[in-house]
């Protein structure tokens, strides 16, 4: 993944607090990336990957849903997080963690999302084929979608 803008380095308690709530969407490839980065297998995915009900998007007065590949979430904490609170995978993690941080201005963050949600729709097929042979995610349930 070549994103157009560098990754976030901040790693203070609010940032690490969104890895106790709900960690980030991975982009298409990403699976695969940090799987060889811990030394797994793709077999192994669902051991550490789940199929996200996703983000709401919206766009000319409609939303919708697009589901999303996420890392698991366990025991109320991201399974990338180590017990100090840090991230095992932080050079390999997941877009939606290592691109945003809760400084970061609404119009940089959109720009940022914008730019993803398109990277997954441009390879849609091959993404929802890599999300469908995952679990779905169990620690919480959308509403109204």
């Amino acid at each position: 993944m070549n994103a157009p803008f560098q990754p976030t380095s901040c790693s203070c308690k609010a940032d690490r607090a969104n890895c106790t709530r709900q960690p980030g969407h991975l982009l298409p490839g990403q699976m695969q990336e940090i799987l060889k980065h811990i030394g797994k297998a793709l077999d192994d995915a669902s051991k550490y990957f789940w199929n996200s009900p996703g983000m709401v998007l919206g766009s000319q007065g409609q939303t919708f849903r697009l589901r999303t590949i996420t890392p698991r979430f366990e025991n109320g904490r991201c399974v990338f997080l180590t017990d100090e609170g840090r991230c095992s995978i932080h050079p390999v993690a997941p877009f939606g963690c290592r691109y945003f941080d809760v400084h970061m201005t609404a119009h940089k963050g959109q720009k940022r999302a914008r730019w993803g949600v398109n990277q997954i729709l441009d390879a849609l097929q091959r993404y929802q084929s890599e999300r469908d042979s995952l679990p779905e995610a169990t620690h919480y349930q959308p509403k109204g979608f």
